[in-house]
């Protein structure tokens, strides 16, 4: 039994995740999210009889996707603080632990106030219906070359 290769729909869904990571990272980037865009990547695997696009990121998309509300503890100091370095918050002042001496307000105030949900993931599936008729012709590409090959 011969085994179809996928390489016309691979090549459709390398791009597809190219322009879905982009895509999500033009959100991001105006919305001023640097370091989630550093942390993206996609792979596409052929695993007999399907091709599988992965887009993977740092877990925290997810709470930038959908918000969040601490409501048992704050958040890691460690990360928040690197965060208000990042932007200056407190001229970069220390405290006596170490940490940006904003770290404790804003940590506070995603305490009780929680995330705002800055959603962005369903760009990934607002593409897709124009990729829908162009995942059919590839599709079509491979049955054909499979044909030709026996």
């Amino acid at each position: 039994m011969a085994i179809m290769k996928l390489t016309h729909v691979n090549l459709i869904l390398e791009k597809y995740g190219k322009d879905a990571i982009s895509s999500m990272n033009k959100f991001l980037d105006e919305n001023g999210i640097e370091n989630l865009q550093k942390s993206m990547t996609q792979k596409v695997e052929s695993k007999y009889p399907a091709s599988i696009l992965t887009v993977n990121m740092s877990h925290y998309g997810e709470y930038i996707d959908s918000g969040s509300k601490y409501t048992t503890k704050f958040p890691p100091p460690d990360a928040i603080s690197k965060w208000c370095d990042r932007r200056g918050l407190a001229n970069g002042e220390k405290d006596k632990n170490g940490f940006n001496k904003a770290t404790y307000p804003v940590s506070l105030k995603i305490f009780r106030d929680g995330i705002k949900a800055k959603p962005f993931l369903h760009l990934f599936e607002d593409l897709y219906p124009w990729y829908e008729e162009q995942f059919a012709e590839a599709l079509q590409k491979d049955v054909l070359e499979s044909f030709g090959d026996l």
